[in-house]
This record gives C-alpha cells, structure tokens and sequence, in this order.
C-alpha cells in the first residue's frame, strides 16, 4: 500500500501475520525530490488500526531524524491498547 504524507513523503508499508499473531509491518518512507529514503519494521497486535500504525511510524521516523526531541513517542501516541510497539528504522 502506498500513501502520501502531506507534499513531502510517500509511504509504502506491507504487512505479514506472525505465528504469534502479531503482525510485522514492513515500511519504507521517501521524500518526493530526494533519492535517500528510510524503512524499517514495526511489531503490532493484530487489532491495531492502519491509521495508529502510519502515526507511530511517523512518531518514530520523526524522533529517529531528530534525536533531540523534548516529546517520548509514546507521549505522542495516545492508545494505551499497543504500549510497548517495537520499531526498528534503518537509513538506505
């Protein structure tokens, strides 16, 4: 699936079913008019919605490109239900 952020970023994610039941999501995000692009992978339980996945991944990706944010990512996620979301983000 494909998604536009705002005018600036595209997101392709892509999902698989654990044996666990949890599903790893595969992401990676590009600016528009730039080559370089960042993915990684996000662990989510199998009732987490697509809308609080794109926002944790932008959390992530925003805290992972500024490192020296005042705001924890799970201040800026509210839904308690997926506390404790594993993501991992690496640059290509």
């Amino acid at each position: 699936m494909d998604i536009s952020i705002g005018e600036k970023y595209k997101l392709r994610i892509t999902s698989r079913r654990l044996s666990s039941g949890n599903y790893q999501v595969k992401f990676i995000m590009r600016e528009s008019d730039e080559i370089e692009s960042f993915y990684g992978y996000l662990l989510v339980k199998p009732k987490t919605t697509l809308k609080y996945t794109i926002q944790t991944i932008e959390n992530q990706l925003d805290s992972f490109l500024n490192p020296f944010s005042l705001v924890s990512t799970d201040q800026k996620t509210s839904n308690s239900a997926n506390k404790g979301t594993i993501c991992m983000i690496f640059k290509s």
